[in-house]
């Protein structure tokens, strides 16, 4: 458990369409992509899932007790490093560079965008880019 404050799991239907009725289709946790750091503590972990009504692509259970993180975390633009290392500048660029090689279009989509600095690059790179 963190020192921070106590957390909670919480079964939610989908914010979009109230639907109760979804698939899972992956795992989210705090380990689980790169750079994180795998001694973290507390390891929270929840389920990536679909709405079998509208679509809608949510975590579920829903986690709470960590919006402290949140602002210790992103509430300081100056402070805000990506977890992959190297400068921000340089981590845009190189996300791009691998899309070009992949993918002939200039339409991006950024789920999980953060505070939208990849989908601002991405902008300036003449991509026409939306982040979630």
């Amino acid at each position: 458990m963190s020192a921070h404050a106590a957390w909670t799991v919480e079964h939610v239907p989908c914010a979009v369409c109230g639907a109760d009725d979804s698939r899972k289709l992956g795992v989210r946790g705090n380990r689980e992509h790169a750079g994180a750091d795998p001694t973290t503590e507390p390891h929270v972990v929840t389920d990536v899932v679909q709405c079998r009504g509208c679509g809608f692509i949510y975590t579920n259970p829903m986690i709470r007790g960590f919006e402290h993180l949140e602002h210790e975390h992103y509430d300081d633009p100056d402070g805000y490093e990506f977890a992959a290392g190297g400068s921000p500048a340089e981590n845009v660029a190189e996300r791009l560079a691998l899309i070009e090689r992949h993918v002939s279009g200039r339409r991006l989509l950024d789920v999980g965008a953060g505070k939208g600095e990849f989908v601002a690059g991405a902008i300036r790179a003449g991509f026409d880019a939306t982040g979630v």
